[in-house]
């Protein structure tokens, strides 16, 4: 079976290496917005809660989605290589493939990430921040002694908490927060 596909994948390697044109390989505009909208809030949504070293992972993973998506098209065409044209759209199921499957990949990603020793002077995990804080009420003092047991600045803890209060994981009232039980921990 491996052997069949693998010649399949041979001839259709030789038919696109010996074109005299390009292919290009096309996204609908709906594709192209929906990749926009995803890797937009995806990555607002991590940086905001890792920080920037994980910036480039996420950006990597945007053009991952494409690669995945030009391969799944061209096969596609593995029975069909006369068919293809300079331009090539990409299918929706395709393109939704490439979506899942990067879904998962930014899942092993972040779980990786958070492995991973904190290089010295980098931007600190705000998620081990909000894990630290304690579930009770506690004030801006109570946070700056958690934010200094791992290294995080006060002017950095004052971001973190105006980002989980914006986010609705923290409630606020007169100097006080206290965790939103209901809303569970920041995802990522």
């Amino acid at each position: 079976m491996f052997n069949k596909w693998g010649v399949k994948i041979q001839e259709l390697y030789n038919v696109l290496k010996t074109r005299t044109s390009e292919v290009e390989i096309m996204l609908t505009e709906k594709q192209k917005n929906s990749f926009n909208d995803y890797f937009s809030r995806n990555h607002k949504e991590i940086i905001s809660v890792l920080g920037d070293d994980i910036d480039a992972t996420i950006k990597r993973l945007g053009l991952d989605t494409f690669r995945i998506s030009m391969v799944l098209t061209l096969i596609r065409y593995i029975d069909k290589t006369d068919e293809i044209t300079d331009k090539v759209y990409c299918s929706n199921l395709d393109f939704s493939t490439a979506l899942s499957l990067v879904g998962v990949l930014q899942k092993h990603a972040v779980r990786v990430f958070n492995q991973m020793p904190v290089p010295q002077g980098s931007t600190k995990n705000r998620l081990d921040f909000f894990n630290l804080l304690p579930d009770d009420e506690f004030d801006r003092q109570k946070g700056n002694e958690v934010g200094e047991q791992i290294g995080i600045t006060k002017h950095s803890v004052d971001k973190y908490l105006k980002y989980f209060r914006n986010h609705a994981y923290l409630n606020y009232t007169h100097n006080k927060y206290k965790k939103v039980k209901t809303k569970g921990r920041p995802k990522v």
